[in-house]
């Protein structure tokens, strides 16, 4: 198990706030909602922008409050970042009609509002805004209370000048009321994902997922509806939902009183065969009840799953686990907890992953003031070191794909450095690096290098990997 390498709370935190209701990262930038935050109105809501720096870490930046905002609209029930986009949702407002914020961060103005958005249709309790995902000019926006709680879902997108106008209204070719068509959502290019987690599929709500693609022209159109392959009642498929290229990532945290501890399904979409399931991930450690599955994150060849019931530090105190693809099969890598974790803390509630760090949010951390824990170099790759020093010492990245192109750095002080021109986002961990290696992946997608070290160095060397090919790093090892 693995504690945090840092972790975020409100610069105003109060009991009840519910910080980490929902998180969302997208590189250096994160954006956490607590839709309990009293500051305009009881449970009227805020979201916290966080900024990471190379000086200083992660620092809040901004905190948002709705416009004209009131009591029980909670803004920040669900928020998304994209660039220097970031979006919050307002299931509450005017009477659950619903609205999302859209904010747009430029150097000379900070975070500026740029938009609000709305149905075009919008109807009492629908709760517009309860669950929202955005890539770049696209936003799709969960209605879940639509028709009698049958749900819909919204895709807007940014025009040339500049605005932001609704493009499609997506509906469930299988309609029924009080499935929550629109609880989760998640969109990545052009493929829109919707969960419907109380589908009625069987005797009982065990959940279904609905995936949409945009065509050449322009137009959105199902594409699939996806059920666990296993399904059984009282399941919530979909109560989760994450899609990252052409992998999708659903949660099925199962029924809190049954005999499960839940699951998170994979699907790889596969060109002129549609999407193909490749394999059920659960807990090594799962029990019953822990809801494996209440979350999901997939970033590359990174998937995230909370597990917020889990019981490691007392009743529901919450984890969640890092599973990483390697030689074709996901397989766990470690388990997160909190360092400072207490029963009914619900860590792993919401997670969200970007490139090497994920975001746990525990929202009922400290009588429900929340909190959001970080960690940081949970990449696929590792490195390890062999032999003796001083004298020959065998450096192994491990974790790669056949082929990538890998390379091996060292120094003597620790830093953060931008990471070679083909990785620009990138930063590793030493400050002056020099390349030791470089080379490609075996069959087994490794890499060896072997190289003499003197006694000088010995407890001062710094070393680490990174894959060219994906943008990954290993962590920074001290050679003793």
């Amino acid at each position: 198990m693995r504690y945090e390498d840092f972790s975020l709370a409100a610069s105003d935190a109060h009991p009840g706030d519910w910080f980490g209701y929902t998180v969302c990262i997208d590189d250096n930038i994160a954006v956490v909602g607590a839709p309990g935050h009293d500051g305009v109105g009881l449970q009227a809501g805020a979201a916290y922008i966080f900024r990471r720096s190379d000086i200083s870490g992660w620092t809040e930046e901004a905190v948002l409050f709705e416009p004209n905002g009131s009591e029980f609209d909670l803004f920040g029930t669900a928020v998304g970042v994209s660039g220097d986009r970031v979006i919050i949702g307002v299931p509450g407002a005017e009477m659950g009609r619903g609205a999302v914020y859209v904010y747009h961060h430029s150097l000379s103005h900070g975070w500026q509002e740029e938009a609000t958005l709305v149905a075009s249709d919008r109807s009492t309790s629908a709760e517009f805004g309860e669950a929202l995902s955005i890539d770049g000019g696209w936003i799709l926006i969960g209605a879940p209370g639509h028709t009698d709680y049958s749900g819909a879902a919204y895709i807007f997108r940014l025009t040339a000048d500049g605005t932001w106008i609704e493009d499609a209204k997506l509906m469930p070719s299988k309609r029924e009321e009080y499935t929550f068509f629109g609880h989760t959502v998640s969109l990545d290019c052009d493929v829109a994902v919707v969960g419907a987690d109380h589908t009625i599929s069987g005797p009982s709500l065990r959940g279904s997922v609905y995936i949409y693609r945009r065509s050449n022209e322009g137009a959105w159109s199902e594409e699939d509806r996806l059920r666990a392959w296993n399904e059984n009642d009282l399941d919530f498929f979909g109560c989760s939902i994450c899609v990252n290229h052409d992998r999708l990532l659903v949660g099925s945290m199962q029924d809190p009183e049954g005999s499960l501890p839940g699951y998170a399904y994979l699907w790889v979409y596969q060109q002129g065969i549609g999407w193909q399931p490749q394999q059920r991930l659960e807990a090594y450690d799962g029990e019953q009840r822990d809801e494996f599955g209440s979350s999901v994150s997939i970033d590359g060849r990174t998937a995230i799953i909370g597990s917020c019931w889990d019981d490691d530090n007392g009743t529901s105190s919450g984890s969640a686990y890092v599973f990483h693809l390697t030689d074709g099969q996901w397989r766990e890598q470690e388990k997160l907890i909190a360092s400072d974790g207490q029963r009914l803390d619900w860590l792993g509630e919401y997670c969200s992953v970007s490139k090497s760090s994920a975001l746990i949010a525990s929202r009922m951390n400290d009588s429900s003031a929340g909190k959001v824990y970080g960690y940081d170099d949970i990449s696929p790759l590792s490195l390890a070191l062999e032999g003796e020093c001083p004298g020959n010492i065998r450096c192994t990245i491990f974790g790669a794909d056949p082929d990538d192109r890998l390379v091996v750095l060292y120094g003597t002080q620790q830093g953060k450095t931008e990471a070679l021109p083909y990785c620009p986002d990138l930063f590793i961990n030493i400050a002056i690096p020099i390349v030791a290696a470089v080379g490609l992946a075996d069959t087994m997608g490794e890499l060896t290098v072997t190289g003499k070290v003197p006694g000088k160095a010995c407890g001062r060397l710094i070393v680490q990997g990174v894959n060219l090919t994906t943008c990954e790093k290993t962590k920074a090892t001290l050679l003793e």
